[in-house]
């Protein structure tokens, strides 16, 4: 766009351009947003010269369109298997609303099983994508997706940007992706963050995303952290973000120090609000490697995050029983606490279901798939607007607990433990008793008498506390 200044035409700068359209738009007519569908047909990347057909170059001629158009990047490039672009131009900057959607390379795949075909690879790169929301350079990704891509080997997969100002990044979507780590000149652990926030962020949702190892080698390092919602702009605060949700759209994180963190700014009361994070599994190379008290699933940051989300405490599971099958604690009244498997420290391996605490915030969930007695449980807690706690404690299986009663003019202890159990030994001092397998034995001499037991389904033995008979 241009205009004229005496016989000369001068450009109108982008910004002002997007500004001066929207803004004639909406005051003078109702219109339709524009669709604009570009295809990528090349893997090539570059710096100065535009590659016609390249990832790089769709975006750019996307950025091009005036803000509320709609953008949509589909893939078609030639061969087989795995496409990796490889990004030597920098980032990838979305300026307005685009839809990259790598599942187009082949739509018969299923992109559930995090194993997307296109790749975008950026070795001693900072970010893939930056989204950015900025309204004083006329730019504002929202409403943005990426669907079915893998980030390799950035210190950062996408980043929500935007200097300070008035508006919000609002409605992103995050589906399918994949990002894994490798080699990088910046942090050993790089990829750093798999997606980070440093702008707030509105209504936008992760779901069904891989974030970990590099399945596409041997390589054995790890990512830092998966998602860091950092909030430092005024005045706003981020909210209403679901990470996870049932069956496929839950996400996985295999991290090392920190799978979900939520981090505001209490000098510019940026907050965090309503987080949902819903039935994501959270894996760590060594559950005993690290046990600092930073270094979780779920970070809350409580010193200067002071949002709904760090209000919510965690639950706490005082009992697992292994022979009904249920685990119950307390929490804050009327939260859906969800419960999940985990092998140490800060890890939720397998989502189990959920149940609702009561209005006293006594909860218990019947259910437990235990294929051990050694599995442990840990759970979240989620308020009625979606606020999502950090992981409780650990619950391990609660062991059987001998009772005693001597009858009168008896000198008898008649030991006994819950009947439903599958089998049953009772020791003395160490020792099995021969032909003592019932739920109870009469202890006639002093010693140390415990009981194990098992039950179908359940590897293994239980084994109960140790009772002293005087």
């Amino acid at each position: 766009m241009s205009h004229c200044m005496g016989n000369m035409l001068v450009p109108f700068p982008k910004a002002l351009c997007r500004l001066l359209t929207v803004s004639f738009l909406f005051e003078f007519f109702t219109v339709n947003a524009t669709v604009h569908n570009y295809t990528v047909t090349t893997t090539a990347d570059y710096i100065s010269t535009p590659v016609s057909g390249s990832l790089r170059y769709a975006i750019f001629q996307a950025n091009s369109n005036p803000l509320g158009d709609q953008n949509n990047i589909s893939f078609s490039i030639s061969g087989s298997g795995y496409q990796t672009i490889n990004l030597i131009g920098g980032d990838l900057e979305i300026d307005v609303k685009i839809s990259i959607d790598g599942t187009t390379q082949n739509s018969s795949r299923d992109y559930t099983k995090n194993d997307p075909l296109i790749i975008i690879n950026g070795p001693n790169q900072d970010v893939c994508f930056q989204l950015v929301c900025d309204a004083a350079y006329g730019d504002d990704a929202s409403g943005s997706s990426l669907t079915g891509l893998t980030f390799l080997n950035f210190y950062n997969g996408i980043a929500y940007t935007g200097l300070f100002s008035t508006t919000l990044l609002k409605n992103i979507t995050v589906k399918n992706c994949v990002f894994v780590t490798g080699n990088h000149n910046i942090n050993i652990h790089a990829l750093y963050s798999g997606i980070v926030s440093y702008k707030a962020i509105d209504s936008s949702s992760i779901t069904g995303c891989y974030f970990g190892t590099n399945h596409y080698s041997n390589d054995t390092t790890y990512l830092d952290q998966g998602i860091v919602l950092s909030v430092t702009d005024t005045p706003h605060s981020t909210k209403a973000i679901l990470i996870g949700g049932a069956g496929v759209q839950a996400n996985v994180f295999y991290y090392y120090f920190v799978g979900i963190g939520c981090t505001g700014n209490t000098y510019n009361d940026d907050f965090v609000h309503r987080v949902q994070i819903t039935q994501n599994s959270f894996l760590k190379p060594n559950p005993s490697d690290i046990t600092l008290p930073e270094c979780k699933a779920i970070n809350l940051d409580r010193i200067l995050e002071k949002g709904e989300n760090d209000s919510i405490k965690a639950p706490i599971i005082t009992s697992v029983n292994s022979l009904t099958k249920t685990a119950s604690g307390t929490s804050g009244h009327d939260y859906k606490i969800e419960v999940f498997n985990c092998n140490g420290y800060q890890t939720a391996i397998t989502y189990q279901g959920s149940t609702m605490a009561d209005h006293s915030g006594n909860w218990s969930f019947s259910g437990l798939t235990m294929p051990s007695f050694l599995d442990q449980f840990v759970a979240t807690a989620t308020d009625s607007v979606n606020n999502t706690s950090e992981l409780s404690n650990i619950g391990l299986t609660t062991k059987p607990t001998i009772s005693d009663s001597i009858y009168c003019g008896s000198t008898t202890n008649v030991l006994s433990v819950s009947s439903g159990y599958g089998s049953y030994q009772w020791y003395k001092n160490g020792s099995a008793i021969s032909g003592a397998t019932s739920n109870s034995y009469s202890a006639t001499s002093s010693g140390s008498y415990y009981v194990k037991v098992t039950i179908s389904g359940v590897t293994g033995t239980l084994t109960s506390y140790t009772y002293a008979v005087l």
